[in-house]
């Protein structure tokens, strides 16, 4: 074989792996939880019994009591300066007044929280937008007419002790100023887990068909009865559409292996920052690495194999 001719079999051979590594697995599917499939399925007039169906059971309201009345405005906030970066959201929709923000996030972190305060802050001070019946400007009928706003924090990770947790603006006792202002956080991988246990709630399958990455967990979640026959035919159908994309499945796919590779190299920083110390450590240094690592949202498996500590020493931990 010519050294020209072995160059083209290297290069049909290191084509044939991007291409295979771009496939998926027989049974899989590109999950929700992936940014664009997310946002072409909720954020997506076309399919906006989907999104009744979803917000009907989070919001626990009949869906005939919202039917027709969920607009999706749009994900730009308002810019104050030239020096800020375009702040786009993930959803925000409007309920006869209610805005409801929905953010889909891989962790929680102090960070993204801010940022999502942020954001809910933002959408918050628009419902101000308001007119009077008479068409007047009045700054005090503004603010009396203000309707509620909810930003809804669905989190990879295991970042909260239930499966959804509420927060008011309060004071020192713990007392709410207002129930206008709401920010849920929403631990999917919890959710996930109490699937078929008699712990299992909507959300939970709701939670686990956003997070699926097979066809047969897909499914067994949606069920029979979680939405409409034809929001889930819908749904079934936009899942089956994107998980034969091309396009869509290399943007999975390379946003998978960046994932990937983050948390291999972290694993690997960590473990070699920490191995000499934990065998010379003291309990106490133990338990700090190990929360540490636990605020990172790493792996338990990984956390017990590089501090030592149990399963439920971790559990206990957190």
């Amino acid at each position: 074989m010519s050294s020209s001719e072995e160059k083209i079999t290297l290069e049909r051979i290191k084509m044939n792996q991007t291409v295979r590594e771009k496939k998926l697995e027989k049974g899989q599917i590109v999950p929700i939880t992936f940014d664009y499939v997310f946002c072409n399925i909720f954020n997506n007039p076309d399919n906006m019994i989907i999104l009744e169906n979803f917000l009907s059971c989070y919001l626990e309201v009949p869906l005939k009591k919202i039917r027709g009345q969920v607009e999706i405005l749009s994900r730009n906030l308002i810019i104050e300066n030239k020096k800020e970066s375009n702040k786009q959201i993930d959803l925000l929709v409007d309920i006869e007044g209610e805005k409801i923000n929905i953010e889909l996030q891989n962790k929680r972190s102090d960070g993204i929280i801010n940022r999502n305060v942020v954001f809910a802050c933002k959408v918050h001070a628009g419902g101000l937008k308001l007119k009077t019946s008479n068409g007047k400007k009045d700054s005090y009928s503004k603010y009396t007419a203000i309707k509620r706003t909810l930003q809804i924090n669905l989190m990879r990770g295991k970042n909260t002790k239930k499966i959804k947790e509420s927060y008011f603006l309060t004071n020192e006792e713990g007392e709410i100023l207002t129930k206008k202002f709401q920010i849920d956080l929403v631990n999917m991988e919890k959710a996930r887990e109490i699937c078929y246990t008699k712990e299992e709630t909507k959300l939970a399958r709701w939670c686990t068909v956003i997070m699926a990455t097979t066809k047969e967990e897909f499914e067994k979640a949606l069920g029979e009865d979680l939405m409409e026959k034809e929001a889930r035919d819908l749904l079934e159908e936009k899942v089956e559409q994107y998980s034969r994309d091309e396009e869509v499945i290399e943007m999975y796919s390379e946003y998978s292996r960046a994932e990937l590779e983050r948390e291999s190299v972290l694993e690997e920083a960590i473990e070699k920052a920490t191995k000499q110390g934990i065998e010379k450590g003291t309990q106490k240094n133990r338990i700090e690495i190990a929360k540490r690592m636990l605020d990172e949202k790493l792996d338990e498996n990984t956390i017990s194999r590089i501090t030592g500590f149990s399963l439920q020493e971790i559990e206990k931990l957190g």
